[in-house]
């Protein structure tokens, strides 16, 4: 199967112009889809995205597809990147290359859940 990526992004494109809403409602919508979208929260994207949008009665379908082409297995290593980055500039010494660098030699050496505890140990301090 070959990967049009022109066609799958006007694809995508005219789904989006044609969602029946108000103007306001999609605009609000894909917004908070985008900024959801960037936060280091990747597996809780999608529920943050439908709970927000239900709570603020918004689209949630221009949400979850503003979320979907800002968060994607393309953009990943460079969204955890840049959050770490900003994160040091933000907190300088709170963690850098090496610290991080034992840990995971730490989590690939022992068993799955000490692995977890190492990692969420990491996450709390």
């Amino acid at each position: 199967m070959k990967l049009n990526i022109r066609r799958t992004s006007r694809y995508y494109y005219l789904r989006f112009i044609r969602l029946q809403d108000s103007p306001s409602s999609l605009a609000i919508g894909s917004a908070l889809g985008a900024a959801i979208a960037v936060t280091p929260t990747l597996p809780l994207h999608t529920l943050c995205i439908i709970g927000l949008t239900l709570l603020l009665r918004v689209n949630t379908l221009a949400a979850l597809m503003a979320g979907t082409i800002i968060s994607n297995p393309l953009t990943f290593a460079g969204q955890y990147y840049l959050s770490w980055k900003i994160g040091s500039i933000l907190l300088p010494g709170r963690l850098d290359w090496e610290q991080l660098h034992g840990v995971l030699v730490l989590v690939r050496q022992s068993s799955f859940l000490e692995g977890i505890t190492i990692m969420g140990q990491l996450g709390f301090d």
